[in-house]
């Protein structure tokens, strides 16, 4: 039975088109259903924009979509999903209908179902066709549909703005560009792939003139010319293969540093927001995908068209022996490269399935390594490896379906090429029975064939590593295509030294208002107006949520505010170069972290030339330096991952240091403190005084203990700013700082 509408008379919102644009035209030719992969489990919904895109004959990709319709770590929202179609021109309304109202539109509309997004192509009365960014193209029962439909749909009509709309360029048709320092050498490896053919060429046919002239006329005289050539020919061929070999793989390992470097370039440019909605695992593996793709675009990809391009050769070169020779091994292979493609679609499945269970494992490890003491704690380490063995057996259950299918394909070309090199053999032997061929022809003709159909295998094989790189190729991309939109801009300002200095610390922050994700997400900040004048100390305090480390990671450059203006020196963020003005401020997060290396490495990371001394210094302002001391090696001892074997004070009292090391005129701390007890809180509170006398200073902390020391203290609430002012001067008030203060002191 079907679900009942919410509404009798589902209506357009008041923005959209009325309804009835969207009814179907009796006489318009339907789309055909095409299906595009979800990349991620968030994806779903920018994957069925590009689905219906494509339907529509429009090449605009996944990533495109995403960049539009703003993922989050909660996914997508029905709005907007509309606004990112109604910016690639659809016109676009989301309604609550029942399936039988919904026939009548104008199909394929994007439908919800339980909380994830799929494609609706057709619908009868008994089955419908969906189109499912996880799964692929499925028919399903109309009642399983109902049972599953959240009663909500989008409708989408296009506009002519659709079909000028610029269309998705495929990433990986880029990286050839990669290859422009190779030019050289991929030329050499042309030149020995063509003497390599040639050589192939000339070997049967020096094999029917040793049949004929020698054998059958009993020209003895030839004998050691023939062999003689055969042997130079079978030398000079290993010659030219050894050295098309040698200089693809040259080509292909130089690529390979070019196109990882290119990778890691991009991937850490990008914002905070595209790590956010994904998880580690999700990221490891799209890093691990790169030696496959690497290895296709060169050495794979050249040698795939020199087998092709002999094949074309050795079959031009049946059909000038015999035409019907010729015309049996093309039929011959035609059907093979259409048996091939058909199976490919499952091997690609395959691939899929492996990829996204490989994932899986990758962050259920991670994961569970992270929380290592956690587990220990709960005594859960039996339910930790369950989980793992969970997943761990879905991986290598997709492999053993992966292997299954690919050979299959490769059974379907091995026992394939046997057969045509027989039949075409076969025919050339009663053809030289009948006096049409000589046998030395009609063997020629079979070496010939046998030369032909060897390549095949190696295409069949390719062709089916190749859809798993198409896989990993749609991973890719989604690094490669995500939008930058760089919080600053590079070259807008002259470089200073090394370090930040100590002057230049001005900040105002006009009407700044900032969400996390789409235009649908919740305000974080709200039109906070603030300014902090040179060497100032503020105090940022706040419940849990007011948007304090929100307001901290923007005047930290960490994200571009949804509206608003950050300025500093006057001058707006926008107009100072990015690692200038990253140069000025020191940050200390609530998430420290520490990288594997040395104290001192840790210390002064990502400075081109340490100065010991320095480090020194800011780690006795940080209150650091006497338990550095005391490790092993001092400052040279060695930090496991995340400072490991460090007590979290420890950790966060390097990160002070660190944030010292780099004499920023701007110094950000978020709940730097929080890791230590109350005496070396104290000690560390007051190096940092010291340290950031003349200094602009942004506080967060908790402990109010530790903002009375402040210039000036601001308070925040739902993202606004609701009072500032002295320590004193707000309690005086009253308000929510005192009660906060107040409720502090009876804590």
């Amino acid at each position: 039975m079907e679900r009942a509408p919410v509404s009798e008379a589902p209506r357009a919102p008041a923005d959209g088109p009325p309804l009835t644009a969207f009814r179907a035209d009796p006489g318009a030719q339907a789309v055909r259903p095409v299906w595009i992969a979800q990349h991620d489990a968030m994806d779903c919904g920018a994957a069925c924009l590009a689905m219906v895109a494509h339907a529509h004959g429009r090449r605009i990709g996944t990533a495109t979509y995403r960049s539009l319709v703003h993922v989050t770590r909660d996914g997508a929202s029905m709005w907007s999903l509309r606004q990112a179609a109604r910016s690639t021109g659809f016109e676009a309304t989301g309604v609550r209908l029942g399936l039988r109202r919904l026939q009548q539109m104008r199909l394929p509309a994007v439908v919800l179902m339980k909380y994830h997004f799929v494609v609706l192509f057709e619908a009868d009365e008994e089955h419908v066709l969906i189109g499912d960014p996880a799964v692929g193209l499925v028919r399903m029962e109309r009642a399983a549909f109902l049972a599953d439909w959240s009663g909500t749909a989008l409708l989408l009509r296009p506009t002519p703005a659709l079909f000028t709309h610029p269309e998705t360029r495929r990433a990986f048709l880029k990286y050839g560009a990669l290859l422009a320092g190779s030019g050289r050498v991929l030329c050499e490896a042309t030149l020995a792939s063509t003497l390599a053919l040639a050589f192939s060429l000339a070997l049967p046919v020096l094999t029917q003139l040793l049949f004929d002239r020698v054998i059958l006329r009993g020209h003895a005289s030839e004998l050691e010319v023939l062999v003689g050539a055969m042997v130079a020919v079978g030398l000079a061929l290993v010659g030219a293969s050894t050295v098309k070999t040698y200089l693809l793989g040259h080509a292909a390992t130089r690529f390979g540093v070019v196109f990882s470097t290119q990778f890691y370039r991009t991937a850490l440019s990008l914002p905070l927001n595209f790590f956010a909605v994904r998880r580690t695992g999700d990221v490891l593996s799209r890093f691990s995908e790169i030696d496959r793709i690497r290895t296709l675009l060169t050495r794979d990809v050249l040698s795939a068209l020199v087998d092709a391009l002999s094949i074309v050769f050795y079959l031009a070169l049946l059909s000038v022996y015999r035409a019907e020779l010729g015309g049996v091994a093309t039929v011959g292979l035609a059907a093979l490269v259409a048996a091939s493609i058909a199976l490919s679609k499952r091997v690609r499945e395959a691939h899929r399935s492996v990829f996204v269970r490989r994932t899986g494992l990758l962050n259920r490890v991670v994961d569970i390594l992270r929380g290592r003491t956690t587990v220990k704690s709960l005594d859960a380490e039996l339910a930790a490896r369950w989980r793992i063995e969970s997943e761990y057996r879905g991986q290598i259950d997709a492999q053993l379906d992966l292997v299954l299918r690919r050979l299959l394909l490769s059974a379907v070309a091995s026992g394939t090429t046997p057969l045509l090199t027989t039949a075409v053999f076969g025919w050339a032997a009663h053809l030289a029975a009948t006096g049409a061929l000589s046998v030395g022809e009609a063997i020629a003709c079979g070496q010939i064939a046998a030369l032909a159909f060897l390549p095949v295998r190696r295409l069949v094989a390719l062709w089916s590593e190749l859809q798993g790189v198409g896989v990993a190729f749609g991973r890719i991309e989604d690094v490669i295509t995500s939008p930058r939109r760089p919080v600053l801009r590079q070259g807008a300002a002259p470089a200073a030294g090394e370090h930040g200095g100590s002057s230049g610390g001005r900040l105002e922050v006009r009407d700044l208002w900032f969400q996390y994700g789409s235009d649908a997400s919740p305000w974080a900040l709200r039109g906070v107006d603030l300014e902090v004048a040179d060497g100032e100390t503020v105090a940022l305090v706040g419940r849990s949520g007011s948007g304090k480390s929100t307001l901290a990671h923007l005047l930290a450059f960490l994200h571009a505010p949804t509206r608003g203006e950050i300025r500093v020196e006057d001058r707006s963020v926008g107009d100072w170069d990015a690692a200038e003005l990253r140069r000025r401020v020191g940050v200390v997060m609530q998430d420290t972290h520490l990288f594997r290396g040395t104290v001192l490495d840790n210390i002064t990371y990502g400075q081109e030339h340490p100065d010991a001394a320095r480090a020194e210094a800011a780690a006795c302002a940080a209150d650091a330096d006497a338990f550095i001391r005391r490790l092993p090696e001092g400052y040279a001892t060695p930090l496991g991952e995340g400072g490991e074997g460090l007590s979290g004070g420890e950790r966060q009292r390097l990160c002070i240091a660190r944030c010292f090391y780099r004499e920023p005129s701007i110094v950000i701390l978020d709940e730097a403190t929080s890791s230590l007890d109350a005496e070396s809180e104290a000690a560390v509170v007051e190096g940092m005084r010291r340290f950031c006398r003349g200094r602009t200073a942004i506080v967060i902390a908790h402990r109010l203990s530790t903002v009375i020391r402040a210039d000036r203290v601001v308070v925040l609430d739902e993202g606004r700013v609701v009072e500032e002012g002295p320590h004193a001067e707000l309690l005086a008030r009253g308000g929510l700082y005192a009660r906060l203060f107040a409720e502090q002191l009876e804590s």
